[in-house]
């Protein structure tokens, strides 16, 4: 499997960075896809398709999920744009990959409310499908931790109190639980490990 970073520079476009142990050994690129909309320094959400096709999730200045491919060999294959502008430009999107061998990918919409698109193992988008309430704030940082087989999506709703949404293979998704009380900051960043 090949080492790949990907990040949106301050011109807006994607930019794939890979890692070669391979003499002279090093990080090599950036190999560019200019991408219309796309909003400077945002965050962007990776995972493997392949042990060489990648595909990069981004939210646009529209407020549209952006998915582009990544092959390690050829460079950036493709774009795509999913679903309405229900985003927040440039919302964090946190991915997990299921023991099936696809991925979901979460975000907090406008409406502060949950959002999955599940990727097959073709990479063909499935969403966006919404679940709970709105009580996030929207655009919010989503931690994914694992056990097992069983997911939980962590985030910080609108009035500090830290909120899990769980996906297992045998029920889908339940949720949200809380934990704590309200001496969170909303929609603050959270850090997990999964060990």
């Amino acid at each position: 499997m090949a080492n790949v970073i990907v990040t949106i520079d301050r011109f807006g476009a994607l930019n794939a960075f890979q890692f070669s142990s391979v003499a002279p050994a090093g990080w090599a690129g950036p190999q560019l896809l200019n991408c219309p909309n796309l909003v400077p320094g945002s965050p962007v959400a990776v995972f493997a398709q392949s042990p060489t096709l990648y595909t990069a999730l981004t939210i646009d200045s529209t407020g549209t999920l952006n998915i582009a491919s990544f092959d390690a060999s050829s460079g950036w294959q493709s774009l795509e744009s999913i679903g309405e502008t229900s985003f927040v430009p440039g919302a964090p999107i946190a991915v997990f990959s299921r023991p099936i061998g696809t991925n979901i990918a979460l975000t907090i919409d406008r409406n502060g409310v949950l959002n999955t698109v599940s990727f097959d193992a073709k990479g063909d988008p499935d969403g966006p499908t919404t679940y709970g309430n709105t009580s996030f704030v929207p655009g919010s940082p989503i931690a994914v931790v694992q056990d097992g087989s069983t997911y939980s999506a962590v985030i910080v709703d609108g009035n500090g109190v830290l909120n899990s949404f769980v996906w297992n293979a045998s029920n889908g998704w339940d949720g949200p639980d809380t934990t704590g009380t309200s001496a969170g900051m909303p929609a603050s960043a959270i850090a997990a490990i999964t060990s």
